[in-house]
């Protein structure tokens, strides 16, 4: 796989389009964007496993990614399909539980990891940016 890793700034661009971070202002939307990673993942890798901690959330920047897990019977369940400027993981992150499926690229992507260190420590001591994050679940959930 040949993609070229994107900038910080192109990252931060990105993110800021997304509901749940559309309300951020620009300082908040810096201090998250701090802590992210760029990762790139092939057609048919792994991102995690079911059962793995959690250590934050994911955004496809290109590409697709599956959320699945097998049945007792081995079958193959595909919860969510995700495609760019979609996140995943939030939820639990926020629950600070283990994956309940596993993540696999269905072409050559690119994402972006939001640790949740940053974020826990924004929701701490910025009340406005758990007010705003929290407008940003909703509008997704809406959405």
């Amino acid at each position: 796989m040949q993609q070229d890793k994107p900038a910080k700034d192109q990252i931060q661009q990105q993110l800021a389009r997304l509901p749940l971070f559309a309300a951020l202002d620009a300082e908040q939307l810096a201090g998250i964007t701090a802590g992210v990673h760029a990762k790139p993942l092939p057609k048919g890798g792994t991102l995690f496993h079911k059962g793995d901690p959690c250590r934050g959330f994911y955004v496809v920047l290109s590409g697709q990614m599956k959320l699945a897990f097998r049945s007792p019977q081995g079958d193959e369940k595909v919860v969510e399909i995700i495609s760019p400027n979609q996140s995943f993981g939030e939820a639990v992150m926020f629950l600070d539980r283990p994956y309940p499926v596993y993540a696999e690229a269905l072409i050559d992507s690119q994402l972006a990891h939001i640790p949740s260190g940053p974020i826990f420590a924004m929701l701490e001591r910025d009340h406005s940016f758990a007010r705003k994050m929290l407008a940003g679940l909703s509008i997704r959930l809406h959405g």
